[in-house]
């Protein structure tokens, strides 16, 4: 819910030219490296989140593929599950911008 949060107030203080919430993700995604559901928390938080605020979570986790690639090499195979349909979707977002 925090990250979730966070990533709202980001988005939404890009729109209003203030700071806060993007000086606070970094800060939020550097507390969950230490745990090790770290990897679960960010790709929940994308798939509940809009898809136009993926770009700002991932400038700041990380590139899906290479969370999606490490969740493979650690065996956690739900999670890179979910980073599948991430990168699905990211793939389907960038096709409709090439498109317009």
């Amino acid at each position: 819910i925090l990250l979730h949060d966070v990533v709202e107030r980001a988005t939404d203080s890009e729109s209003d030219s203030g700071s806060d919430g993007q000086e606070v993700l970094p800060q939020v995604v550097e507390f969950l490296d230490y745990f090790d559901a770290a990897l679960d928390v960010v790709v929940g938080c994308a798939r509940k989140t809009e898809m136009t605020r993926w770009r700002r979570l991932f400038d700041v986790v990380g590139n899906p593929k290479t969370l999606f690639e490490t969740c493979l090499q650690s065996h956690r195979l739900k999670t890179a599950g979910s980073y599948l349909l991430v990168l699905h979707n990211l793939e389907q977002l960038d096709e409709k911008n090439v498109d317009a």
